[in-house]
């Protein structure tokens, strides 16, 4: 089941496992490839996560550390801190017209009671905000 699709590049998308190419204008799928992929084209870790990328940034996540998602703009890495209700990172695309970001994520309910133990949400990030 895809909850969306992410940048992975000029000509490439990805929903977290699957990787998605236009190739002499069609669109090919590479099953279960996406994060492989991203390791060897963005130099990522093992256990680093990826997100996406565009406009020069490489996002990602360390597995086992949820709350805090990277950006990599050349050789400069940056972090975001996210909130104790993030339990999964699953992608990042591009915010509204002022250069925000928006990260999709699963989440512990806001709610003191709910009947679900997670939903998925979008946060929304700034680049300013960034460490």
């Amino acid at each position: 089941m895809s909850l969306g699709l992410f940048s992975f590049d000029t000509d490439a998308a990805f929903d977290g496992r699957d990787l998605y190419r236009i190739e002499k204008g069609h669109i090919r799928i590479y099953p279960y490839i996406a994060q492989q992929e991203a390791r060897k084209q963005y130099g990522l870790r093992e256990n680093e996560i990826f997100l996406g990328a565009f406009d020069g940034k490489v996002f990602y996540w360390v597995k086992g550390q949820p709350r805090a998602v990277y950006f990599r703009a050349g050789n400069q890495i940056r972090r975001f801190q996210l909130g104790k209700r993030v339990t999964e990172p699953l992608g990042m695309a591009r915010g509204d017209p002022k250069g925000d970001l928006a990260l999709y994520t699963v989440m512990l309910p806001s709610g003191w009671f709910s009947t679900t133990p997670r939903t998925l949400g979008w946060l929304v990030l700034d680049l300013k905000d960034a460490q």
